[in-house]
């Protein structure tokens, strides 16, 4: 299962930048839809029982670290909030640093 779970991860990862951002698109509202995206993804990877709390809790709190960047802690942070505040997913296990 945790090999899965870092597959799946790294398909996030990758996935996510092989499409470029719009020249467009605010910075912020690019990395809270990633963000948001991923984190609900984790949730629903648990809930469905293809990876255990502990999975989701690694996973997600390395996906939490902060960069130093402060548009896209901030958007971390309000996906973060947003996610796990939403009930639709429960009791989701997710964590941050």
């Amino acid at each position: 299962m945790r090999i899965r779970a870092f597959v799946i991860a790294g398909a996030l990862a990758a996935f996510s930048t092989a499409f470029p951002q719009s020249a467009k698109a605010d910075e912020y509202d690019f990395n809270y839809g990633y963000a948001k995206g991923s984190l609900a993804t984790l949730c629903t990877l648990h809930l469905t029982g293809f990876i255990t709390a502990d999975e989701v809790g690694e996973i997600s709190m390395g996906f939490m670290e902060k960069h130093g960047d402060e548009s896209k802690d901030k958007a971390l942070e309000a996906a973060f909030e947003s996610v796990s505040k939403t009930t639709k997913f429960g009791p989701c296990p997710i964590r941050r640093p």
